[in-house]
């Protein structure tokens, strides 16, 4: 070949080496635009709602990615299965509820699940709630199903979870379900929430009732119990002691507590008000029928009614009356009651 003609081959080689590279370096570049596009948020924008998605235990990286892509929370499952292998996470995604949106990014909800980052949920139990009224509000915040929760709350079988020093309870975890502010994880399930929850009560209750329990001459159970009506009858701390001492003063003359709120504790719906016909229902939540206390809590009592229950106030009081104000007149006779009675009525 002549020195021109190997010039000509040496320059057509040349060119389809620069085309082959310039096509090589414009694929590369497509798809690190087309991987930068999947690695970007599926929707954007201020009315992107968020999915509670499961990740069940022992899943892998090709299975959560899958999972997500149908959700409509990622682009690509491939590239969730890829990042996860380059950043080392493969096998480390935790299994639980998460609490995703769309416009997240791909390595934003694969680092959530590979810290275990599940969703949670703040609830405020207030005092006085029942159980049914507990689980209707867990239920409302997507934690449990109510009737699953009133069914493992009320079953008499229940063993406290590993809380030994609580002596069980008669019928139900009724007044043990401890009011206060929890973390709930989503999907954390009914048992779990219940045991945490008497956890507190353990915590909270018993040093209480170690110091002042002995001095009450009531077991625990019935300062629960005397706890829970004395939380459904005051409005304010200052009275909780009073009202104590009016059913302390009744139980240690024999007489019934004639307490309206356990009788309609066992009344469905509850009345705003009893009447005659109320009081003739044979229940032993009836204690304008039956002397002593009721059977169980009708209610968890907060910190301060239990307090109250173990050191009521000293007082001759037997009865009381409320004002409508939140507050209560005392009477030491039945006579003196009437007059208040009549008092509030003008």
């Amino acid at each position: 070949m002549s020195t021109l003609g190997q010039r000509a081959a040496t320059l057509r080689v040349g060119r389809v080496a620069g085309i082959a590279l310039a096509m090589g370096a414009l694929a590369a570049t497509t798809a690190g635009i087309a991987a930068t596009a999947y690695l970007m948020p599926v929707e954007t924008g201020p009315l992107v709602a968020p999915v509670v998605v499961e990740v069940p235990a022992g899943s892998t990286a090709a299975a959560v990615g899958e999972l997500l892509e149908r959700q409509g929370l990622i682009r690509s499952a491939l590239l969730f299965r890829v990042m996860a292998r380059l950043e080392g996470l493969d096998g480390s995604l935790q299994a639980g509820y998460y609490r995703l949106r769309p416009d997240m990014r791909l390595q934003e909800v694969l680092r959530m699940m590979a810290r275990g980052a599940v969703a949670v949920e703040q609830v405020t139990i207030p005092e006085g709630a029942t159980i049914r009224t507990i689980a209707a509000q867990l239920q409302r915040r997507g934690l449990v199903d109510a009737e699953r929760f009133i069914e493992l709350a009320s079953d008499d079988t229940w063993l406290l979870g590993e809380q030994r020093s609580i002596p069980k309870p008669p019928g139900s975890l009724e007044g043990y379900l401890f009011p206060d502010t929890y973390r709930f994880e989503v999907g954390q399930g009914e048992a779990s929430i219940i045991q945490k929850m008497v956890a507190r009560f353990a915590e909270k209750v018993l040093p209480v009732y170690e110091e002042l329990g002995q001095d009450s001459g009531l077991s625990l159970h019935e300062a629960i119990t005397l706890a829970s009506i004395i939380e459904k009858e005051a409005m304010r701390d200052s009275e909780r002691p009073l009202i104590s001492s009016v059913f302390h003063n009744r139980l240690r003359l024999g007489q019934p507590l004639q307490a309206d709120p356990t009788l309609m504790y066992v009344l469905d719906p509850a009345p705003r008000k009893l009447y005659n016909k109320h009081l003739a229902i044979d229940s032993p939540y009836n204690t304008y029928r039956y002397r002593g206390l009721p059977p169980t809590p009708i209610a968890s009592p907060g910190l301060a009614s239990i307090q109250a229950a173990l050191a009521p106030a000293d007082t001759p009081y037997l009865y009381f009356v409320a004002r409508g104000d939140g507050t209560h007149i005392f009477s030491r006779t039945f006579q003196e009651h009437v007059r208040a009675r009549q008092q509030v009525r003008l």
